[in-house]
């Protein structure tokens, strides 16, 4: 196993300093996003390479690999006292806004009319509403619209993405949350091919953006 671990270790690092490079160049703003949760593939690989130092022949490689995990161990012990509290409160404090989502969605949307929504989550499980998720993790039409658009033509491609989904649905109603259209990243491409957003009349729930979808003329 370490002889072809050691084989194929600059293949890993390889893949490694790519796929973190990738982040930092291409989407540095979701780098954090859920806890940095799209970096946690590469955990694997930093104990590998763990392994590899310390099963090297040279002393002073395991020296290296025995004080990195001593490092990180202790960092991670310390870090977890503060952050661990904070994470706590944070994921109730999100809980919250999303039951204040659900209630505002049962008194002012029509269950039976279809509400375009990013991302969908919780409140597709704790209101009746019918939705289709742009993202296409409910909705895999979806899934197949951002294929053709979005990863052809990026945040612009994204509208004419969007504009589909509202046609093929006959969705009225757009609900998109504020952490996701930072800089009107979900509005801006949609607005761009001739679309109306008006923001919904009985207003929005908490963390979140309500529109009436009113398409080009």
């Amino acid at each position: 196993f370490l002889v072809l671990l050691n084989r194929r270790f600059f293949v890993y690092l390889l893949f490694a300093l790519a796929f973190l490079g990738y982040f930092i160049v291409f989407q540095p703003n979701i780098i954090y996003q859920n806890y940095y949760r799209y970096l946690y593939v590469l955990i694997p690989f930093f104990v590998l390479g763990g392994i590899v130092l310390a099963s090297s022949e040279r002393l002073v490689f395991r020296v290296i690999a025995l004080v990195g995990f001593v490092v990180a161990l202790a960092m991670n012990i310390q870090n977890a006292t503060e952050e661990v509290p904070q994470n706590i409160r944070a994921v109730q404090d999100k809980f919250q806004v999303l039951e204040e989502t659900a209630n505002w969605i049962e008194e002012n949307l029509d269950p039976t009319e279809p509400a375009l929504v990013h991302d969908v989550g919780y409140i597709s499980f704790a209101t009746e509403q019918l939705f289709f998720d742009m993202v296409g993790l409910k909705s895999p039409a979806a899934v197949e619209l951002n294929k053709r658009y979005t990863y052809k033509r990026g945040i612009w491609g994204r509208g004419e993405a969007m504009a589909e989904m509202a046609r093929m649905t006959g969705a009225e109603v757009m609900l998109v949350s504020t952490g996701f259209n930072r800089n009107d990243l979900m509005t801006a491409p949609l607005e761009e091919l001739g679309w109306v957003l008006e923001p919904h009349p009985n207003g929005s729930p908490p963390g979140h953006l309500a529109f009436l979808l009113i398409p080009p003329s």
